[in-house]
């Protein structure tokens, strides 16, 4: 068996490879946190007149929000898709006066309600796919239950949105972490 004899690196060429392997690993490690791609974990379908989410993939940010399957959307994207009742209130023109005896300012009482009922707003098929082909980063949803008879106030629907930045929040901590390792390893190695 014949051994191997190979000319040793210098320390020089040694720091040299060692600062461009961290160079490589921090680039790759930055490319991921700005250029990565934000996925909700969930997904829609239509069910009738309504979108409704039909998958929510566990420990994901939508499962984070609080969506559920079955949910039906209201907003996507920016776009409504069903119209919830909301008060009307008056038009107030002058500022109201308070009572003498109490000091309090009456509030005023709303003068109805519009639409009367959840109403699905008409949207083209062709945008609506396009609507749903894309990763939602807008969205708002309510429980079923509570489109049937149910005041305007108490229409809580659970909202998505993802500014961008739910991806490096979610990822930075990891990346400090190896950065951090990447140096104490790197100074490890060179004492």
């Amino acid at each position: 068996m014949g051994l191997c004899y190979c000319r040793a690196m210098d320390q020089k060429t040694i720091d040299r490879a060692a600062a461009g392997i961290a160079a490589v690993a921090l680039f790759v490690g930055l490319s991921t946190i700005v250029w990565g791609r934000f996925d909700s974990g969930i997904r829609l379908a239509t069910s009738g007149p309504y979108v409704v989410v039909s998958e929510v993939q566990p420990r994901s940010i939508a499962s984070q929000y609080g969506l559920r399957p079955g949910m039906i959307v209201t907003e996507l994207q920016g776009v409504t898709l069903v119209k919830l009742p909301q008060y009307i209130w008056p038009d107030v023109t002058t500022e109201p006066t308070p009572d003498p005896n109490t000091g309090e300012v009456a509030q005023p009482t709303p003068v109805g309600i519009l639409p009367p009922t959840p109403t699905v707003v008409p949207i083209d098929p062709v945008a609506l796919a396009n609507l749903l082909s894309t990763n939602p980063t807008q969205l708002t949803a309510i429980d079923p239950a509570l489109l049937e008879n149910t005041p305007p106030e108490n229409f809580s629907g659970v909202q998505l949105y993802d500014d961008g930045m739910d991806g490096i929040r979610m990822t930075l901590p990891s990346y400090v972490l190896g950065v951090a390792l990447l140096v104490l390893v790197g100074w490890w190695l060179a004492s």
